[in-house]
C-alpha cells in the first residue's frame, strides 16, 4: 500500500496515543508532536509507536520538545535510540535477565506463553546455578514474570493475551545481525544486546532436556485427554516435547555444555518417552505438521539405524502390552501401528519390515493442494499409510465410525474425497476431524476449518463457506499471529468469498488487511503481496472507487511484470483489470493499448476461443464502441460470438449478451436489418432461458421493434450499404484481425 492510503488511519493512531499521554496533549506540544510524527512516519505505523514509547519516558516538557526536534529517522536509527535508552536504564542484573529473555523469544519456534517463558527462564537458571541440586526449580521460577518483562524490555516486547512478542520482526532482524555489521559507535554501545541465533537454540536445547527429564511424565500414555491433563500440569512439557528436535538441529555444536547434556538423554528411557510423546503428536494431534520433518532432518546428522531402531524396539514392547491388555479395536493400538510404519517408512525399509499387512486395495491417495507445509507432511506418509492396516481399515469403514480414526488418517482420507469430487463425504471426515480437537487451540484444527472453506467454495456454496474460513482466520491469528502465511491465506481466501458473493465492501477491507501485511512482511513485489493487490483492484473497481482502483492496480500489473514477465497469465489478468478501470475512467486511448496487448497474449496463452481471451476481446470492444471505432467494434463483437458461441453454447446468457450488444453495434452504423437479426436472436433465446416476462427478454423485446421500426425508414438505403459492408464475415477475415 502507498502511503497515501494509510496515512489516514496512521493520523488517527498518532491522535488517540497522544491524548493518552498527559505530557503529549498539552497545547505547547501537541501541535509539534502531531507534526513530527507525521512526517517523519512515511508510512510507518511501528515507526510511530516506536517513537511515542520513547516520548513517554518522564521528562520536562523541555526534554519532550528537544527530543521532538531530534527522532531518528528510519527503523534502524528507531531502534538504535530504543536500545541505547534500554541500555541506560538496566543494570548488570537486568541487562543479563533482557538478554536472555530476548534469546528466547527470538529462538522460539512460535510465540511462548509466559508460563512456558517463565519455565524456561527457571530451567536455565537452575543449571546455571551451583546449587542446583539442592534446590527445587520451583525455587527458580519469577513469580511475577509479567512485570519483570514490563520493567526491564517492556518497549521491545508486547503480551497479548498471556502470549508474549517482539514489538516487530524487524526488532528480530536488528539484535541478530552478524557482529560485523554492528559498525557505527550506537550500534557498538548497545552491541551486549545482540543475539546468537544458534545460542539461543543451545539454550532452548539445555531447557528442553532438563525438563523432560526433569519429572516423571508417565509411561505409557493412554491417549490424547491424558496429554492434555499432563501439560495443564506440567506448562512447558508441551513446548519441549513438540520443539526439541527443531532446536537440536539449529544450535551450535561447538557449546560443550549442551553436547554433554543431549548425548546422555539420547541413551536415556526419558529419550523413549519423549519420543512416544512426539509421535502421539504426529499422529493424533496433528498441531503443527512440522515434527516428523524436524525428525528426519535430525536422523540426517545422526546414528539412523541406533535411534530408530531404539523407538521402534520401545514401541513394539508397548504394542505388546496394549495387545495383551485391551481388544483389537483399541485406538491406541492402530496409532502405534501408524507409528511404526512411519519409522520404517523413514528408514526406507520394505513394506516387508513393517509391522503392518500390505493391503493393495488402498487407493493412491497423492494430494495436489500447494506449497503447505501440512500437505507436504501428510504427502510425505501417503506411502505408508497405502500399506498400512491401521489406515486399511478407516479407509473401508462406515463413516459414522470415523471417530475411532487418528486425525492425520481423517485428514488424508477427507482430502482424498476432495480430490475425487466427492465433497460431501470431505466435509463429514473433516467435520469428524474437528470433533477429536475438541476445545484444543492447534494449528491442524484451524487448517481442517480452512479446508472445510475450500470445499464450500468448490461447491460454489459462497455463503456456506463464509463461517469455515473466518474461523480458521480467527484460530490461526490467536496461534500462529496476525502475519504468518497460513493465518493470510485464510484471510484471503475469506477476501474472495465476499467477493462472490458481490459483498465489495467486505472484500475490500479484508483485501486490504491481506496487502498490508503482505506487503510488511514479504514486500511491495512479491507475488502473494500482488494476488491480494489485484484483488483488492477488483473490489474497489466494483465499488466504483476508479482512482483508488487504477493506483492498486498500476502498481500490480508493474509488479508482475518484473517478477512473472509481460505474458503470464498473472500478469495479463492484472492489465485486462487496469483496462476496465481506464475504460470506466474514459481514458481510452490508454485502455484499448492495454487491452490490445491483453487479447493478443491471452490468445497465445489459451487460444481464441478460451473464456478469459473472449473476456477481453468483449471489454475492448467497450472501448471501441466508446471511442466511435463502431466499425471495429463490430469485427470484434463477430469475434467474441463466435468463440461463446463454441464454449459457451448459443443460449448461454454471455452469449445472448454479445448478440445484443452487436446489435447496438449495427443500429450505431445504421445496418438496422443485422441489428434486428441481432436483437430478434437475443429476445428469442432470452425468452427461451428466462420467460417471456423477465425483463431482459422485455428489453431484446423493445430493441427489436425499434430496429425493425428504423429498417422500414431506411429500407432504400439497403443496397448500398450492403455493398460497403460486405458479406456475412463483414468483409473481414476475423481470424487474421488484429486491432
Amino acid at each position: 500500500m502507498t502511503p497515501d492510503l494509510i496515512n489516514p488511519d496512521i493520523d488517527a493512531y498518532i491522535n488517540t496515543e497522544i491524548d493518552k499521554s498527559a505530557a503529549l496533549k498539552t497545547p505547547e506540544i501537541r501541535d509539534l508532536a502531531f507534526k513530527t510524527l507525521h512526517t517523519g512516519s512515511q508510512g510507518m505505523f511501528l515507526w510511530v509507536k516506536l517513537m511515542i514509547h520513547d516520548l513517554r519516558r518522564p521528562s520536562s516538557k523541555a526534554e519532550i520538545i528537544q527530543r521532538l526536534h531530534n527522532l531518528p529517522h528510519g527503523l534502524q536509527k528507531a531502534y538504535q535510540r530504543l536500545f541505547l535508552q534500554l541500555m541506560e536504564d538496566l543494570d548488570n542484573i537486568s541487562l543479563r535477565f533482557t538478554k536472555r529473555l530476548l534469546a528466547f523469544v527470538i529462538g522460539a519456534r512460535r510465540p511462548l506463553k509466559i508460563g512456558e517463558l517463565q519455565y524456561a527462564y527457571a530451567l536455565v537458571s537452575k543449571a546455571d546455578s551451583k546449587a542446583s541440586y539442592e534446590r527445587p526449580l520451583e525455587a527458580y521460577l519469577i513469580d511475577d514474570m509479567v512485570g519483570k518483562v514490563l520493567d526491564t524490555c517492556g518497549s521491545c516486547t508486547q503480551i497479548t493475551d498471556g502470549v508474549i512478542v517482539l514489538v516487530h520482526i524487524s526488532a528480530k532482524e536488528f539484535l541478530t545481525r552478524p557482529e560485523s555489521e554492528w559498525l557505527c559507535e550506537s550500534d557498538r554501545k548497545i552491541i551486549d544486546l545482540r543475539i546468537d541465533p544458534q545460542e539461543s537454540h543451545s539454550l532452548f536445547v539445555s531447557a528442553c532436556i532438563d525438563y523432560l527429564e526433569f519429572g516423571n511424565y508417565g509411561f505409557p500414555l493412554q491417549g490424547q485427554d491424558e496429554l492434555q491433563t499432563l501439560y495443564t500440569i506440567h506448562p512447558f512439557l508441551e513446548y519441549a516435547s513438540k520443539n526439541l528436535l527443531y532446536h537440536i538441529n539449529r544450535y551450535r555444536e561447538s557449546s560443550t555444555d549442551t553436547v554433554d547434556k543431549s548425548e546422555p538423554f539420547l541413551d536415556s528411557k526419558n529419550f523413549s518417552s519423549w519420543a512416544e510423546y512426539f509421535f502421539m503428536h504426529y499422529v493424533e494431534d496433528g498441531s503443527s505438521g512440522f515434527e516428523i520433518e524436524e525428525f528426519d532432518l535430525w536422523l540426517k546428522n545422526s546414528n539412523r539405524e541406533k535411534f530408530i531402531e531404539s523407538i521402534s524396539f520401545h514401541l513394539r514392547e508397548q504394542l505388546e502390552i496394549l495387545n495383551r491388555s485391551f481388544s483389537e479395536n483399541d485406538q491406541r493400538i492402530g496409532q502405534y501401528k501408524m507409528i511404526l510404519d512411519i519409522l520404517m517408512y523413514i528408514r526406507g525399509a520394505e513394506s516387508t519390515g513393517s509391522v503392518s499387512n500390505d493391503d493393495d486395495s488402498i487407493p493412491d491417495l497423492v494430494l495436489h493442494k500447494g506449497p503447505n507445509n501440512i500437505d507436504q507432511t501428510i504427502s510425505m506418509v501417503m506411502e505408508t499409510f497405502k500399506k498400512s492396516s491401521a489406515l486399511a481399515a478407516p479407509m473401508q469403514l462406515n463413516l459414522l465410525n470415523a471417530e475411532n480414526v487418528p486425525v492425520y488418517a481423517l485428514w488424508i482420507i477427507g482430502s482424498f474425497y476432495q480430490r475425487v469430487e466427492q465433497f460431501n463425504k470431505a466435509l463429514q471426515v473433516f467435520y469428524t476431524a474437528l470433533k477429536k480437537f475438541g476445545d484444543r487451540e492447534v494449528r491442524l484444527k484451524y487448517a481442517t476449518w480452512d479446508e472445510i472453506g475450500d470445499i464450500y467454495y468448490k461447491m460454489g456454496q459462497f455463503q456456506e463457506a463464509e463461517e469455515p474460513y473466518a474461523r480458521a482466520v480467527e484460530g490461526q491469528e490467536k496461534i500462529l499471529g496476525q502475519s504468518h502465511a497460513d493465518t493470510l491465506a485464510s484471510l484471503h481466501s475469506l477476501g474472495l468469498v465476499f467477493y462472490s458473493q458481490s459483498k465489495y465492501i467486505r472484500a475490500q477491507e479484508t483485501f486490504q488487511q491481506v496487502t498490508e501485511r503482505r506487503q510488511r512482511i514479504l514486500g511491495l513485489e512479491h507475488e502473494s503481496t500482488l494476488h491480494s493487490m489485484h484483488m483488492l483492484g477488483c473490489a474497489l473497481y466494483d465499488l466504483n472507487k476508479d482512482t483508488e482502483a487504477k493506483e492498486i492496480l498500476q502498481r500490480t500489473v508493474k509488479g508482475r511484470q518484473v517478477i512473472l514477465g509481460q505474458e503470464h497469465e498473472y500478469t495479463l489478468n492484472s492489465m485486462y483489470m487496469l483496462g476496465c478501470v481506464l475504460n470506466s475512467q474514459r481514458y481510452y486511448v490508454d485502455a484499448e493499448n492495454i487491452l490490445v496487448q491483453v487479447v493478443n497474449g491471452q490468445q497465445k496463452i489459451s487460444g481464441l476461443e478460451h473464456r478469459t481471451t473472449l473476456s477481453s476481446m468483449l471489454v475492448l470492444r467497450h472501448v471501441l464502441y466508446n471511442q466511435g471505432g463502431y466499425w471495429e467494434a463490430a469485427v470484434m463483437y463477430r469475434k467474441v460470438l463466435q468463440g461463446q458461441e463454441k464454449v459457451l453454447g448459443p443460449k448461454n446468457s454471455d452469449t445472448l449478451l454479445t448478440a445484443e450488444y452487436l446489435g447496438y453495434t449495427f443500429a450505431r452504423l445504421e445496418l438496422y436489418e443485422r441489428a434486428r437479426d441481432m436483437f430478434q436472436r437475443a429476445a428469442e433465446g432470452r425468452e427461451e432461458t428466462l420467460g417471456p416476462d423477465h425483463e431482459d427478454t422485455l428489453s431484446s423485446r423493445e430493441n427489436l421493434s425499434e430496429a425493425s421500426r428504423r429498417l422500414e425508414e431506411y429500407a432504400q438505403e439497403g443496397e448500398q450499404m450492403r455493398a460497403l459492408f460486405g458479406q456475412d464475415d463483414l468483409g473481414v477475415d476475423i481470424q487474421t484481425f488484429d486491432p
